[in-house]
């Protein structure tokens, strides 16, 4: 499974799903209250960050996607992995992006919200070499397509 990749000629791929980014909250945080949240409320916020070296396609995405709405998240921290960003955010260093799908493994201390205009996300894709005939891969691929 491709999270994010180059397009090759040799390589198949299917589409399984696309995973928008949003923002994590502790739950008491003032924002929380909101259905959806204005990008202008996110200028002063602190944010905890997935290390850029963790997932460098994705954060500049993000990061390029703020900037073109006027605003540069102040990152007062960093986490090696999304368990470690959504511990930090539970325990109040500060808010930050996580994919909706991350919503099954957050804390009941930290609330999503959707980012007003924010529109980035994660395509997420099987890929398998085109010249592989395997009967398992064949079989994988008929049922990923259901």
């Amino acid at each position: 499974i491709l999270l994010e990749g180059p397009l090759d000629d040799s390589l198949d791929r299917l589409h399984l799903a696309t995973d928008p980014f949003c923002l994590a909250l502790p739950r008491e945080h003032p924002l929380a209250a909101l259905e959806e949240i204005p990008v202008e409320a996110l200028t002063s916020e602190r944010f905890v960050s997935v290390s850029m070296s963790t997932y460098w396609l994705p954060q500049t995405r993000l990061l390029a996607r703020c900037k073109d709405l006027g605003f540069t998240p102040r990152i007062v921290q960093e986490a090696s992995n999304d368990y470690m960003q959504i511990s930090f955010i539970a325990a109040g260093m500060g808010i930050g992006f996580i994919n909706a799908s991350s919503a099954q493994q957050t804390s009941p201390h930290v609330i999503l919200r959707p980012v007003a205009n924010l529109n980035v996300a994660l395509d997420v894709e099987l890929v398998w070499s085109r010249t592989n005939a395997q009967p398992a891969l064949r079989q994988l691929v008929g049922f990923m397509r259901k």
